[in-house]
């Protein structure tokens, strides 16, 4: 993850060993400079008698965030700020792509961590999770026999899809239904199959991380006009993932663009590797300074602004 611990100890410890404060502190201070930003709006903005004080707390909340962001995102980074549902590429300190994002539901929230970008899979096929295919998939199968063909699914004993297909009337279904004490381990898996009209859309990005959160197409692009867009179980969903692509394979691969071309277009999965580190980060930001350096804010969706308290 981007946030830095303090660690009071081994400050104390330094302190004694004679060791000076601007020392021992450097490593503690914030280098993000959407934290420089902030704070210099936030001091135009605390003597404007027409800032309201909800405002101004937002910002020091914010702040506070900013504050325990390690050195160290990087002068190349994607950040995903989940209350803006946007996500921009960063070349150093500058905004070079941008766009709208859909985000996980209030009971299924996208996680904020850090990881690097290893790989752009292309013609995605999408191993449904145990979760989901207990809770979504095998109640319609059990409603509608044809619900797999309708969707384009398949199922295996893993989600490889070099393996034996089987039947889906040879299972009973009703003994997987939903994680209780009586229902039997999920031995099945569901893959949607690749195709223009799969779930993950035709390109996902993968930055490999214990939550299962990557960034990918999406057929649903009617939410992107919606102002609310919190609608995925947990992963980030693009409303140009085509964009993200050519940016990526342009500046972050050694491929030229009528490789990228022939893989997009020819349905069939390929992976791409990234030659340079693009690390991605997803952030709660209430309140950020754009481009322009407007003040946006933002509502706080997850309701992590009412859980956290003010050191200032």
């Amino acid at each position: 993850t981007y946030l830095q611990e303090v660690n009071e100890s081994d400050i104390m410890r330094r302190l004694r060993a004679g060791q000076s404060i601007e020392q021992i502190l450097k490593p503690y201070v914030p280098e993000y400079a959407q934290f420089f930003d902030l704070k210099k709006r936030y001091m135009l903005l605390e003597g404007d008698q027409n800032t309201s004080k909800k405002t101004l707390r937002k910002m020091r909340l914010n702040l506070e965030r900013l504050k325990l962001m390690k050195p160290g995102l990087g002068d190349n980074y994607a950040l995903v700020n989940v209350p803006e549902y946007t996500v921009r590429v960063i070349d150093s300190n500058a905004t070079v792509v941008a766009m709208a994002v859909v985000v996980g539901k209030r009971k299924m929230q996208t996680p904020i961590f850090s990881a690097n970008l290893q790989y752009v899979t292309m013609n995605p096929q999408w191993g449904v999770p145990d979760s989901i295919a207990r809770n979504e998939v095998i109640p319609k199968l059990l409603k509608n026999p044809n619900y797999l063909t309708e969707k384009r699914m398949v199922i295996r004993k893993s989600y490889d899809l070099n393996t034996p297909e089987i039947s889906h009337d040879s299972v009973d279904w009703n003994a997987y239904l939903k994680e209780e004490k009586d229902s039997k381990d999920m031995t099945y898996k569901f893959i949607e199959v690749p195709s223009k009209k799969n779930g993950l859309g035709r390109v996902k990005f993968i930055f490999p991380n214990k939550h299962s959160v990557y960034m990918h197409d999406t057929q649903s692009k009617s939410l992107f006009k919606r102002k609310v867009r919190t609608f995925s179980h947990g992963c980030v969903r693009l409303a140009k993932p085509v964009v993200m692509l050519e940016h990526i394979s342009q500046n972050y691969t050694t491929n030229t663009n009528e490789e990228v071309k022939g893989w997009y277009d020819s349905l069939k999965t390929k992976h791409m590797g990234l030659s340079k580190k693009l690390p991605v980060h997803t952030a709660y930001l209430t309140t950020y300074v754009d481009e322009c350096g407007k003040l946006l804010v933002f509502n706080d969706i997850y309701g992590f602004d009412k859980l956290q308290k003010l050191n200032f």
